[in-house]
């Protein structure tokens, strides 16, 4: 022990006699320890940390899958049929989104609301930590309306008032009781966005179950595997079923297939390689950093050479200089390695707050045991790294030859040569790899900017109606959005307005299946995304159209069943012919509702 604590006395004053090569070793480090720390912290968050659940490794997302959507949202009829069919599952608990207006409280208020089956949370194991949760008498068709308050929404609307229970929200129109407040902690991402929580059977279009007809309303579910079964079991079941389905009801689940995932990487695959590939990057830029930092130790042996052979020759071992050796390399990594905790800290809170970054479960990213325990491996790795091939120099030192004035050992400076030539070659290659990757991802987004989106977004505001269904429906929503449409008009400097539910290249609210009406029939249905937009929506945007002509206030009219398609289903539906003036009939069941993006679904 008390050799160490002279090794660590010996190590600051020689450290502290070259201050200048000292402090840019420990800023190299701390910039790749730094960033290898932060980017650590997002894939801890994102990808490592299971989800805050009862048994979360047990948890399943449900969709359903067509080659045009591969993540679309479930139908009603096929849901039922999943329900009655499967063996695998405890329970399937379905759930959709919705945004309601709160009326009647002060300002009138747009909420994000979960309409959720009585069995979701005992499903995920969550408890209220006020009141009740849904029960099966909430979960009916008419059934009085009540909802849940998550904790954040009840800490900034209510103060954490324990006396919420039984308060009356008017929602859209509607009056629901509180009977209940469930913890945020126990949700992430997206769910966390959410404050209300609502009985989804009660609805209209979804009472009572459903008729077989190709609708979805929306709805994704949780499933919770029974004990024993696993992932592959319940995907080998689900797809056997979806299969089952599609013989028997050809017209409405022919292209249906059934898509099965755990719930952690239906949430976060997407962005699994992305964050892999960061990871890795930063990882190499590490090795330059501690390449770079061996060249400084090498080219710092060749002036302590002499000083080797005192030692050497007044009896200490080689194993002794090279413990010597390292302990300065070590604590050059532990300088290194608290200041890049100290970037890390302000970059991981940064990246966890921003808005900008679309990354699911980023918003729990911090500093927490498990990075602390990563930022020490990785400085203990670069403090050997770095720190073991000078010191093996080194050590070699020829005794006579170093203690003669002037002398160097000629083998010593040619083995220090070969070293960093070595470590040069090294720096190179992994700074090529990384400069090529850069290119190609620089290439690529290159690309995407070129990319002619068919709009011009030069000069285009935007901005987001809040709806309370109750109010349109009593003075007309048409009426309504053009009163909204002419007052955007009169500001000055603006040429034009218009509407839309969707904005471009933010999908549609849905497909539909559609063919030819002179050639009707299930084999020539095509289908296709669609939008519903209001007059002056192409000119508004710039959209150049190719033939026929866009919409005018008279299409707003009952009964005119007009339609502006691309042109790619232009040439799939009329192909060598003219679509203008054509007719493209529904198919006879119900047009979708929104399938909603993987980006809603469970639960950050």
């Amino acid at each position: 022990m008390q050799s160490i604590l002279q090794d660590i006395r010996h190590g600051f004053r020689v450290l502290g006699k070259r201050p200048g090569i000292t402090l840019i070793a420990i800023l190299t480090l701390g910039l790749g320890i730094g960033a290898n720390t932060a980017i650590f912290s997002v894939v801890d968050a994102v990808l490592l940390r299971p989800l805050p659940y009862h048994q979360p490794d047990r948890l399943v997302f449900l969709s359903e899958s067509t080659p045009q959507i591969p993540d679309m949202s479930i139908s009603m009829a096929n849901l039922d049929d999943w329900r009655a069919m499967n063996t695998v599952f405890e329970n399937i608990a379905p759930y959709r989104s919705n945004q309601v207006v709160l009326t009647g409280n002060g300002a009138a208020e747009s909420l994000r609301m979960r309409e959720i089956t009585a069995s979701l949370f005992p499903t995920l194991g969550v408890q209220p930590i006020l009141g009740r949760a849904l029960t099966a008498d909430d979960d009916k068709p008419g059934a009085v309306p009540v909802v849940l308050l998550s904790d954040g929404y009840w800490d900034r609307k209510f103060a954490r008032d324990p006396n919420v229970l039984g308060r009356k929200l008017n929602l859209d129109g509607e009056i629901y009781t509180i009977v209940g407040v469930v913890p945020s902690s126990k949700f992430h991402g997206n769910w966390r966005r959410f404050s209300l929580f609502d009985s989804l059977w009660r609805h209209e279009d979804v009472e009572g179950g459903a008729a077989r007809r190709d609708e979805h309303p929306g709805i994704y579910a949780m499933a919770r595997l029974k004990p024993g079964v696993t992932l592959e079991q319940a995907r080998a079941q689900m797809k056997d079923i979806g299969a089952q389905l599609a013989k028997q009801y050809p017209k409405t689940n022919s292209t249906h297939s059934v898509a099965t995932d755990s719930l952690l990487s239906a949430f976060v695959g997407d962005v699994r390689p992305a964050l892999l590939v960061l990871l890795a990057a930063v990882g190499f830029v590490l090795l330059i950093a501690c390449a770079n930092v061996a060249n400084l130790m090498l080219a710092r042996a060749t002036e302590r050479q002499r000083e080797m052979a005192i030692r050497t020759a007044l009896g200490a071992t080689r194993g002794r200089l090279i413990r010597q050796l390292l302990t300065e390399s070590m604590m050059l990594a532990v300088f290194g390695g608290a200041l890049g905790l100290a970037i890390a800290v302000y970059v991981t809170a940064a990246l966890s707050t921003s808005s900008s970054i679309s990354v699911p479960r980023i918003d729990g990213a911090s500093v927490n045991g498990m990075v602390l325990a990563f930022t020490f491996c990785v400085s203990l790795f670069t403090g050997l790294f770095f720190g073991m091939f000078p010191a093996w120099q080194i050590s070699r030192t020829g005794v006579h030859e170093s203690i003669k004035e002037g002398g160097r050992s000629a083998t010593s400076g040619a083995g220090h040569k070969r070293v960093r030539a070595a470590l040069v070659v090294g720096e190179i290659a992994v700074s090529m790899i990384l400069l090529i990757g850069a290119g190609l991802m620089l290439r690529s987004f290159l690309k995407l900017r070129n990319v002619d989106p068919g709009y011009d977004p030069r000069g285009v505001l935007t901005c987001f109606v809040t709806r309370d269904w109750s109010f349109t429906r009593q003075q007309g929503r048409i009426e309504l959005l053009n009163r909204i449409q002419e007052r955007l008009r009169a500001i000055p400097g603006v040429q034009s307005a218009t509407g839309a539910l969707m904005l471009p290249l933010g999908g549609g609210p849905g497909s539909k299946k559609a063919s030819p009406a002179s050639r009707p029939g299930s084999a020539s249905w095509e289908t296709a995304d669609y939008q519903q937009v209001m007059p002056g929506y192409f000119e508004t945007l710039g959209t150049r159209l190719i033939a026929g002509r866009t919409f005018t206030e008279r299409d707003n009219a009952p009964g005119r069943n007009l339609a502006v398609i691309d042109q790619l289903f232009a040439d799939r539906a009329f192909p060598n012919e003219s679509a203008i003036v054509k007719s493209a009939a529904p198919s006879p069941t119900q047009p979708p509702q929104a399938p909603y993006p993987k980006s809603e679904i469970p639960p950050n």
